[in-house]
């Protein structure tokens, strides 16, 4: 039942021509469709049920053939969706678009349409030339030689078997650089025990597929020494070396260096944004990031995580109202709901973040979506940590009592003892350290702030983690530790009770 709505889902989503007369509740093909798309049967001894009046154990011959003729449909109909209203790039649509062409042009060729199919193939060919599509080049050469044949034109059959043995190389090294690039990121992703081999060995496979590159110009060849360059130098956490070489790529794309119908501009920038907030570069990367909302259209998959990064910056350019204006951006996106739990329970975080920061407390909202998040507590060294936070800037702002407090130490000595080992989670073991310190001291703000001076100046020293998957921070720990004394200063001017 999954399969179905799955299909029916997408079909309806691209506002694709229905695959049956929705208002036919005579066809048991239109009101199973029906029954599926609106929730109505869970299971198929359901639709069973809602479609004949009977009661099964077995599944009757005739639903599995209602059933198989609608799939069969369905995917068929995925052929008519229209790509142009979709998430995907420019240049991916014009490859599918040749793709289709040379569809066509077997189909003409079967047909013996030699004439129809030439007018066909030598479109292909010119287009998939500029686009630097060699791999539908050869293909199309293929096609056309075996026309030549048939016709017994020697001269053109000649030409045009050179023409293919030129690009039969380009695409072999094609090939060979897919297979590094493959290869590489599977080790590196899943690979546990070849991480280590592989990550050493990585800037000499990136070294080859750069030569394989400038010895072809091929772009498909270009993209892997690209996403590979800059996987390593995130593994390595060199940040400012990822600054660096996207900005040289920047260049090469307005010098003309690089194709301009495939060069991945929100790719680049989305990147150098990135690269911005993990090396401190907040006005760059804010304004790189307000560029990047022309470029990265808000149906696109990438939007949310780009709006991530802008979000971030912000926070940590202690730009609030920005942060507001982002965050309030994000929850009204019609295309939020598509969003998995894990990115849903990221932006409450984030939102609650925000909340604290400018209100010193969470919203009945804020408290309703992090009770019920089930995923980033799993992150002991990041996203829990943020939740600790949180949970404890909460406690501030009431009345907290001996025993509860003795509670709260207890648990943060534990949390750090189990989890917080480690040079990666130095920043968040100071700023627990922090929070027993004020609960040791019964929140005085004098002696919390004699006491924790020299932790401050470490923390201050302490650089976040560069490796990847390291989560940024969504305040830094520098601005919460301000903002926590600026909480106890203000309940230690209030009047006593």
């Amino acid at each position: 039942m999954d399969e179905l709505q799955r299909l029916i889902g997408i079909i309806e989503r691209h506002n694709s021509k229905p695959v049956v007369d929705l208002a036919d509740n005579k066809s048991y093909e239109s009101r199973y469709y029906n029954l599926v798309r609106k929730n109505a049967v869970a299971s198929d001894i359901e639709a069973v049920k809602a479609l004949y009046g009977v009661t099964v154990e077995a599944l009757p011959t005739n639903y599995r053939m209602l059933k198989s003729r609608l799939k069969s449909k369905l995917y068929d109909h995925l052929l008519m969706i229209d790509l142009g209203g979709t998430n995907s790039s420019s240049s991916v649509l014009e490859e599918h678009e040749l793709r289709q062409e040379l569809h066509k042009s077997r189909i003409l060729f079967m047909l013996n349409e030699h004439d129809l199919l030439r007018k066909i193939i030598d479109k292909v060919i010119r287009s998939a030339k500029e686009s630097v599509y060699n791999d539908i080049v050869l293909e199309a050469l293929e096609i056309k030689r075996k026309v030549d044949l048939y016709s017994l034109k020697q001269i053109p059959f000649q030409s045009i078997n050179q023409e293919i043995q030129y690009f039969k190389d380009i695409v072999w090294l094609e090939k060979n650089a897919e297979d590094i690039f493959f290869n590489l990121r599977f080790d590196l992703n899943f690979n546990v025990s070849k991480k280590r081999a592989s990550l050493n060995h990585l800037p000499q496979k990136i070294d080859q597929i750069k030569d394989m590159w400038l010895k072809t110009g091929s772009y498909k060849i270009f993209e892997y020494f690209f996403l590979l360059q800059n996987h390593y130098l995130e593994l390595i956490g060199d940040y400012e070396e990822i600054l660096k070489f996207n900005n040289e790529v920047k260049l090469m794309h307005r010098n003309g260096e690089l194709n301009h119908k495939r060069f991945n501009v929100q790719l680049n920038a989305f990147v150098q944004i990135y690269a911005c907030l993990r090396t401190s570069r907040l006005t760059e990367g804010l304004t790189l990031a307000e560029a990047s909302l022309e470029l990265i259209a808000p149906s696109d998959v990438n939007w949310f995580a780009n709006m991530e990064n802008y979000f971030l910056l912000a926070m940590h350019s202690q730009n609030y109202a920005l942060a507001a204006e982002l965050i309030a951006k994000v929850y009204e996106s019609p295309h939020y709901y598509l969003q998995n739990n894990l990115s849903k329970e990221r932006w409450a975080l984030m939102r609650a973040f925000l909340s604290i920061v400018m209100q010193h407390r969470l919203t009945p909202e804020d408290k309703e979506a992090l009770g019920n998040a089930t995923m980033i507590s799993k992150d002991k060294q990041g996203f829990n940590v943020f939740l600790l936070v949180l949970e404890f800037v909460e406690f501030l702002c009431k009345e907290i009592d001996d025993s509860e407090a003795e509670l709260l130490m207890d648990r943060y000595r534990k949390y750090i003892s189990n989890y917080l080992r480690g040079y990666m989670a130095e920043r968040a073991r100071l700023f627990l350290r922090f929070m027993i310190q004020i609960l040791k001291e019964q929140c005085s703000y004098l002696r919390v702030s004699l006491e924790s001076k020299s932790m401050f100046k470490k923390l201050k020293v302490t650089k976040p983690p560069g490796e990847a998957y390291a989560e940024v921070e969504i305040v830094p720990y520098e601005h919460l530790w301000e903002l926590v004394l600026d909480i106890l200063k203000k309940k230690s001017e209030l009047p006593a009770s």
